[in-house]
């Protein structure tokens, strides 16, 4: 497969062009091996920013929720009314409530009721709960639960799976696609909780693919500090990463 050959559309950022809405959220199209995958569902403009570049949510083959938190899920209840054979992939964790827990208080990060009760109807042959990698195409695959042999690269902020703060989240249900090109791998993130370079490993592990030609997505590094940004950029360099479209999370100090 050239990189010709796919197509990648952010639909959904928190900065956007004058002629989209921009929102803290994130959702990117991905055409490629046949198949029209939507990798998460933003919070409020997915459907309004997709009319706006004539992505038709009738037209999508799968939509991939990369994890659990409602800036990611938003428009899910939406894409399935607006389509009656999208399939959804998502990790069994995405179910989970989530909370954000600083000195200010405690906040809901999780998938919201109404996307909630959407998935929790669809028909069982339409909903698949993905742990290990699982491939849609013969060059297209998600990774499921990515291990996380490097612990600098922690999930990023102050995530709990209780209002207290007592239970940390690991986020274990961080997940990302993977397309295998003529140039190397094309991996796209939605926030990349697990670290990128523990996203990196594993998909040239399973993949069986060890190039990395471009990574598109939230990285989560806005939080990180002057030691785990340095390791990051030292273990890029070494993976050779042909580009990178950095996105929603990433942080300007990281960008």
């Amino acid at each position: 497969m050239q990189p010709s050959e796919l197509f990648l559309q952010i639909l959904v950022d928190n900065q956007a062009p004058a002629t989209l809405l921009a929102e803290h959220g994130y959702s990117i199209w991905l055409e490629a091996d046949g198949q029209k995958i939507l990798l998460d569902a933003g919070q409020k403009v997915l459907l309004e920013n997709a009319s706006r570049l004539d992505c038709r949510p009738a037209d999508l083959d799968s939509l991939v929720l990369s994890h659990g938190h409602y800036d990611h899920s938003g428009g899910i209840a939406e894409l399935l009314a607006a389509s009656s054979r999208l399939r959804v992939y998502t990790h069994p964790a995405a179910f989970l409530p989530r909370y954000k827990v600083t000195a200010e208080g405690s906040t809901s990060i999780r998938v919201t009721s109404a996307n909630l009760t959407a998935l929790n109807s669809l028909p069982k042959e339409r909903l698949q709960l993905v742990r290990q990698p699982l491939w849609l195409s013969e060059r297209v695959g998600i990774t499921g639960e990515i291990p996380r042999r490097h612990p600098i690269e922690t999930p990023g902020g102050p995530f709990f799976l209780d209002p207290a703060g007592g239970h940390a989240d690991s986020i274990e249900d961080d997940m990302a696609i993977w397309v295998k090109t003529s140039h190397g791998l094309v991996v796209a993130v939605g926030c990349c909780h697990a670290g990128i370079i523990n996203t990196l490993e594993w998909i040239r592990e399973v993949s069986g693919e060890e190039r990395v030609h471009a990574i598109i997505g939230g990285l989560h590094l806005l939080n990180a500090g002057p030691e785990r940004l340095a390791w990051t950029v030292a273990r890029l360099q070494e993976l050779a990463v042909g580009s990178l479209v950095l996105c929603h999370c990433t942080g300007e100090a990281a960008g």
